[in-house]
């Protein structure tokens, strides 16, 4: 059975027990664990629904987001997590900053585009004047 939806992959798929040659050595009960698939398939959702809290849980309790003071209007260079070469820029910008959130910040980009990307992303444009 699987931690996350407590079914094996097979009931999961097919909604019954996969006959293996055990099972026809020693019969059982044939009403052994006979669902109905979308009892079941309802199940398996909120089971993985309530695993998936716990895993955000035990996410969030390690990750969290830097502390980054950025302002309206601040210009912001973005960080590229896969650049195409070693040589190519590890960051794009600068964007001016539009709204300011708890994990994200969101920037209009060359396009006038509103984007949105996360503070462990952004470094602050400092200008040299």
């Amino acid at each position: 059975d699987s931690v996350a939806t407590k079914v094996s992959p097979y009931i999961a798929l097919f909604g019954c027990d996969a006959n293996l040659p055990l099972d026809i050595v020693l019969p059982e009960e044939t009403s052994n664990r006979k669902r109905n698939p979308s009892f079941l398939w309802t199940d398996i959702a909120r089971q993985l629904e309530k695993c998936s809290y716990r895993y955000k849980g035990q996410f969030d309790k390690r990750h969290r987001t830097r502390d980054l003071s950025v302002k309206l209007n601040d210009k912001v260079l973005v960080w590229i997590p896969n650049p195409k070469n070693k040589l190519a820029p590890k960051y794009e910008g600068p964007f001016v900053v539009v709204e300011v959130e708890d994990n994200y910040v969101a920037v209009h980009n060359n396009k006038a585009q509103l984007k949105k990307f996360y503070k462990n992303r952004i470094k602050v444009f400092e200008t040299t004047d």
